[in-house]
Order: C-alpha cells, then structure tokens, then sequence
C-alpha cells in the first residue's frame, strides 16, 4: 500500500487547536490529520487553551483570535513567554 505524501509532512507530534466555531475546529483538525498530525487536542476557549498550554507541550497552537475568554492574541502572547514554546 502506498503511504499518503502528506502523512508526516509537518513532523509536528502534537498541536491544539483553539476555536469556538465548530466547523472552523473540525476542518483545522482534519488538515492536520492529513498531513499526518496524530495527537491533536481542541478547545472552545481561550481559558481552556490555557490550561491545556500549562499541562503538555504542543509542537503547533492554532488560535482563533477572537475567543470566549482569554483572547487569542493574549494566549499568543503568554506562550511566547513560556518555556518549552520558543519554536512553537
């Protein structure tokens, strides 16, 4: 069976996504399913995303700026700030 070209092509073993419209989540999530992402978290909001960002490590954050809470330029910022994200 041939392997997809895409699968493994971002080498990225785990990422959040952070939106709150539900379609907008899901089509991120199956783009990087695709391109071979396996372990992909989600949230509706921002103070979510932050705890997830305090508890594991992700290789890629994709924020929606306008969230439920904390926004996502604000979180943006803060994991600037953290260790463990200066290549995120």
């Amino acid at each position: 069976m041939a392997q997809d070209p895409g699968a493994d092509a971002l080498g990225i073993k785990a990422a959040l996504v952070v939106d709150d419209d539900e379609t907008a989540r899901n089509l991120v999530i199956n783009n990087l399913r695709a391109l071979g992402v396996e372990e992909i978290d989600a949230c509706e909001s921002g103070d979510a995303a932050w705890e997830m960002l305090q508890k594991k490590t992700y290789g890629l954050v994709v924020l929606d700026w306008k969230l439920p809470g904390i926004s996502g330029l604000t979180i943006f910022n803060r994991v600037r700030k953290l260790k463990g994200y200066r290549y995120t």
